[in-house]
């Protein structure tokens, strides 16, 4: 599984993802912080190659007053979430981004936790079913 994260800053300057020992944030013109933050909104989206099984995200530097605006492909799913970690329960998605939009939140994105999401068995058998008719076909054909 691969992807790709993209981060993002409200306004026309350009916007950097930065990676300290305390987790992922943004920074952009006059703004060295290094975490997401409210001052100008903020957020990093996280896009996988295939669907996933969302599991949490993690954040550092998370205090009293902070909340994160949690998005999953693209639809709010949490507004101002004071919840660290923030479980996502049982859902399967393809991106999910977090978002800081308060002047007082100032975080970052420690780690997150996503699992594959595994084939389902009728697909084994259905392929399984196609080749075993292809086979008989193929068997027919030779026969006649």
């Amino acid at each position: 599984m691969s992807g790709s994260i993209d981060p993002w800053r409200y306004g026309w300057s350009t916007d950097y993802l930065t990676q300290t020992s305390g987790g992922l944030g943004v920074t952009g013109f006059l703004d060295t912080s290094a975490q997401l933050d409210g001052l100008v909104d903020e957020a990093i989206t996280f896009t996988f190659d295939k669907s996933v099984r969302l599991m949490s995200v993690t954040y550092s530097y998370f205090g009293w007053g902070d909340d994160a605006d949690v998005y999953v492909n693209g639809a709010m799913v949490a507004n101002e979430s004071t919840a660290n970690p923030y479980l996502f329960g049982n859902t399967i998605a393809s991106s999910f981004t977090i978002g800081a939009d308060g002047w007082n939140d100032n975080f970052r994105i420690k780690s997150f936790t996503v699992a594959a999401v595994p084939v389902p068995a009728a697909g084994f058998l259905l392929l399984g079913g196609l080749a075993g008719l292809g086979l008989v076909g193929r068997k027919r054909k030779k026969a006649a």
